[in-house]
Formats: structure tokens, C-alpha cells, sequence
């Protein structure tokens, strides 16, 4: 499992089809931004941070490719700690 160690600039929560998926901007080093995906149960991780707090998130990567053809590549967060 790999890691960022970041700021956060926003937290975002999608529901699709009754399934809650929530999207941390993470600002990383360069002051590029990463987005990673918390689904499932592991969106309880996030309760209690908020923007501007300093994490190191652990992620995997997820690729998938779509009925259509369209390939995506996401990062998918799996633990999330302040530092």
C-alpha cells in the first residue's frame, strides 16, 4: 500500500444508487493535487477531519476499464491519519 503525506483542501460526498463515496483533495508536495476515493465502510475514516489538516493517507491503486472502453485509474484511500 502506498501513502501521501498532505494538506487537506476539501472533503466531497457522492451518493450514487444508495452507495455513499467520498473524495478528499489532497494537496501534496509541489502543490499539486491528488484525489482519492473512500468508499464502502472506510468512509467513517474521515469523520472528524476537515480542511486545512495535515494526514498521511494510505491508497491503493484501482483500474478499471468500462463497457464502453473507457479506462480509469483511481485512487482508492483505505486509511487516513493527522500527522
Amino acid at each position: 500500500m502506498d501513502y501521501k503525506i498532505g494538506k487537506i483542501e476539501d472533503i466531497t460526498t457522492q451518493n450514487h444508487n444508495n452507495k455513499v463515496k467520498r473524495t478528499v483533495k489532497l494537496r501534496i508536495e509541489d502543490n499539486k493535487f491528488a484525489f482519492f476515493e473512500f468508499q464502502g465502510k472506510n468512509v467513517n475514516l474521515l469523520q472528524g477531519l476537515k480542511k486545512n489538516d495535515d494526514v498521511k493517507l494510505y491508497f491503493e491503486f484501482k483500474g478499471l476499464t468500462s463497457r464502453l472502453g473507457v479506462h480509469y485509474n483511481n485512487l482508492i484511500g483505505k486509511n487516513i491519519k493527522k500527522v
